[in-house]
């Protein structure tokens, strides 16, 4: 479907055979939170007269922020070749081709995919049914939910007139995967049950989400008090027209982070919203109107109305996509190269204008990548043919070709493995997909328009064979409180990059309710209830690299290096190394590690390294030594080591990752002119080397 300055939102959650216990208690949590906003809905439009949008009724209710609902509502060959699937296809990696024969998608979206559409008739067998309805016939064919299955699984049977459209390729709206099958079904409440009961017995690992909440302006032509800008919520703070409801983490995103957490195989690719730039500006004429309670009032004359949506080019994507667990993507413009449609470098990489930008509130970077969004081909619902089709733009166009690459990296793993029922993480496929982007934007490294960089299908897929061939690392381990994980990686003389990837629990929301808005607005306390840390040392010059982050003070601008404390996925990239040089990886965290019960845990990280000669190595370390111990913790003169072991070098390092101190032979360690603060010991013993943390008070 065409953006529009309303597009879907919601929640999202899949049933996957594991971890039953915890989905009951979460379908009892989501039950709760449903049977709530009834309750309140009912209550709130049985007091009088209501104006609304068409489609906001019970059976589109997502929430409430005080007493104003919000409701889920609705909203080509060349995005293939942008981002090198056609190579994945034409078996150009792993001498395979990937067509999705083993893959099903699950798509929620605003209606029925129109399964009868020629597009999604089996290229080998035209009795192969992909298309299935979960909703069995409930909803009525929707045109958008048609496109986007399209993007995913369309089968490229159709070209059309070169004389009429000379720019289009042949097979112009071929889909990423086009012999995968697709699960579907609507956001609504109908006969089948409440969103969050039809996902949990879907039983699909990989979503795709082309929906979410505009948080800002949108202009209606026909609009419920006739045209104009409509703001979906009462102008909370008059005084602040910039306070924005953008970037908040919220019940949305927690839902999402709940149920990755719970299970890790739940892969969700989720649009980031098209209201960049929407709103009046200080001399528009146009009739205004903002929502209070269960009607749309104008503003008063005088009264100040809030700032256009990302008005400083940021903070414009709804909750939903704000959850840390998820794929958040962006849209950009087709590549102006019409011969082969790839890109040419980051400069030629143009973010699409509606496009939501990030990051969120605590300066955590969303999107985290984006793909091909403006005027795409797509098979569209017609009630008088089968081979219909619609060109459209917006971010719920470029999520599907997402989507598409989870689904034919999870085949190529299949086919790599001979395990046709092998999947991905969540934070395993973070950590290709984000290790692998095109760079886009003006300056090197995320920022919050593409995230990561722009979807590269290829290079994602070369990484998962040079892991297969011990070329590359991705590794999925667990670590404990306090432990400080150490790897030894050897250059190629190419560009050295690591990854870190972790699920993290769901972030704890204010429980009083007076302090929602204001937390909404203005609170950047980090999310991350999990803070791991990535740093990597050069052993010749003893050099220590960071991760990037975006920079709180200038969102919009150049991402800085340092310690990251918002995102759950680090990276670090040293682009000039010297060949056959050694870098240590050290992986710690900060505090204690616990699950989404808050209990303390050991807790799965994702680790990824592409620029290296060899498969990483220990270096002969432990992670343990067998009866050594440090004390006291909190140290104010010396630091002791305990054990039976001959104790060979100890070096000593602040969080920075700046080296202390070093000592040869022996047991007590002086730190009396250490500042305050945590430090990292390294003890070198006959056993092995152990990494240890304590306090210098």
């Amino acid at each position: 479907m065409f953006k529009k300055s309303l597009f879907y939102f919601g929640l999202f959650l899949t049933g996957f055979a594991y971890g039953q216990n915890s989905k009951e208690s979460l379908l009892t949590e989501f039950n709760r939170q449903r049977t709530a906003n009834q309750l309140q809905f009912n209550q709130a439009f049985s007091k009088g007269p209501k104006i609304i949008y068409p489609g906001e009724s019970l059976d589109y209710l997502s929430g409430y922020i005080q007493d104003t609902p919000y409701f889920y509502t609705q909203e080509d060959r060349r995005a293939n070749m942008a981002s090198f699937i056609e190579n994945l296809q034409n078996g150009e990696v792993g001498a395979t081709s990937i067509d999705g024969e083993s893959i099903t998608v699950l798509l929620v979206d605003g209606g029925k995919v129109f399964e009868k559409h020629g597009e999604f008739i089996h290229p080998n067998d035209s009795t192969a049914i992909r298309i299935y309805d979960l909703e069995n016939g409930v909803q009525g064919y929707s045109s958008h939910a048609t496109s986007v299955a399209g993007f995913i699984a369309a089968a490229g049977r159709y070209n059309l007139n070169p004389i009429i459209y000379p720019d289009l390729p042949r097979q112009f709206a071929k889909g990423v995967l086009p012999k995968a099958s697709i699960k579907h079904f609507g956001f609504s409440e109908t006969s089948n049950g409440h969103l969050f009961q039809k996902f949990i017995l879907a039983n699909v690992p990989i979503s795709n989400h082309s929906y979410g909440i505009n948080p800002g302006w949108s202009y209606q032509s026909n609009g419920p008090l006739g045209a104009g800008w409509y703001f979906p919520f009462a102008n909370y703070a008059p005084n602040d027209p910039k306070a924005t409801f953008g970037g908040s983490y919220y019940q949305d995103d927690w839902n999402y982070d709940k149920m990755v957490y719970t299970d890790p195989h739940y892969i969700i690719v989720k649009s980031a919203g098209n209201s960049f730039g929407s709103g009046p500006g200080p001399d528009d004429a146009s009739p205004k109107y903002k929502r209070e309670g269960n009607a749309y009032v104008p503003f008063e004359p005088g009264e100040r109305w809030p700032a256009i949506n990302c008005s400083d080019g940021a903070y414009c994507i709804g909750w939903g996509s704000m959850a840390k667990n998820i794929i958040t993507v962006a849209a950009t413009h087709l590549p102006t190269d019409v011969v082969n449609y790839q890109f040419t470098g980051p400069e030629s990489i143009v973010k699409a204008g509606f496009s939501s930008a990030g990051p969120r509130k605590d300066g955590a970077i969303k999107p985290e990548i984006a793909a091909i969004g403006v005027q795409v081909w797509a098979p569209a619902y017609s009630s008088n043919s089968t081979s219909s089709f619609s060109r459209g733009s917006g971010t719920s166009y470029s999520a599907p070709k997402v989507t598409g690459a989870v689904g034919a990296l999870t085949e190529l793993k299949r086919k790599l493995t001979a395990n046709t029922h092998a999947n991905y993480t969540a934070d395993e496929m973070r950590a290709i997909l984000f290790h692998n982007t095109m760079e886009a934007g003006l300056h090197k490294g995320p920022d919050n328009w593409f995230g990561w960089g722009f979807l590269d299908a290829k290079k994602a897929a070369e990484f998962i064979l040079d892991v297969e061939n011990k070329k590359a690392e991705l590794v999925r381990e667990s670590k404990s409180s306090g432990m400080v994980i150490e790897k030894i990686a050897t250059s190629d003389g190419t560009p050295l990059k690591v990854s870190l990837s972790w699920i993290d629990p769901a972030a704890p929301l204010p429980k009083n309710d007076s302090l929602l808005v204001h937390h909404l607005f203005y609170n950047t306390t980090s999310s991350l209830v999990n803070d791991f840390d990535l740093r990597v040392i050069d052993l010749e010059t003893n050099t220590t690299y960071f991760p990037w982050k975006l920079d709180v003070n200038q969102p919009s601008g150049p991402a800085i290096k340092g310690d990251n404390t918002v995102d759950n996925y680090e990276q670090i990239l040293i682009e000039e190394t010297v060949k056959d040089r050694k870098y240590r990886i050290v992986i710690s965290s900060k505090g204690k590690l616990v699950n989404d019960e808050g209990l303390e845990t050991p807790q799965f990280y994702v680790l990824g390294v592409s620029g290296i000669a060899d498969s990483l190595s220990t270096n002969n370390q432990k992670t343990t030594v067998q009866g050594l111990h440090i004390y006291p913790t909190v140290a104010t003169d010396v630091l002791n080591i305990q054990t039976a072991q001959k104790v060979l070098q100890t070096q000593i390092f602040d969080l920075t990752g700046k080296k202390i101190q070093t000592t040869n032979n022996r047991k007590v360690l002086d730190v009396r002119t250490f500042i305050p603060g945590i430090y990292i010991v390294r003890i070198q013993t006959e056993q092995g080397i152990i990494t240890k943390k304590f306090i210098k008070n």
